[in-house]
């Protein structure tokens, strides 16, 4: 996975998140100020708790982490 998207990124291809669709969807002013002009926003909760999620995920598909001991900590 991670060849093919340093092969399309190669190639000049823009490679999207859900999380960049998302909020392009929800307000393109948002998508300007944080993809374009990289200036960071106020975080908030969701912010705050889909960052801990996603990092706890990751480590749990890296077998970095178990799911009980990411259940115990988060």
């Amino acid at each position: 996975m991670k060849e093919k998207l340093n092969e399309l990124r190669q190639q000049g291809k823009n490679i999207y998140s859900f999380s960049k669709l998302g909020t392009f969807k929800n307000c393109e002013y948002e998508y300007y100020n944080t993809y374009v002009l990289k200036k960071k926003g106020i975080d908030n909760i969701y912010t705050l708790m889909g960052s801990e999620l996603h990092n706890g995920i990751e480590q749990i598909y890296k077998n970095e982490l178990n799911i009980g001991e990411f259940k115990k900590g988060f």
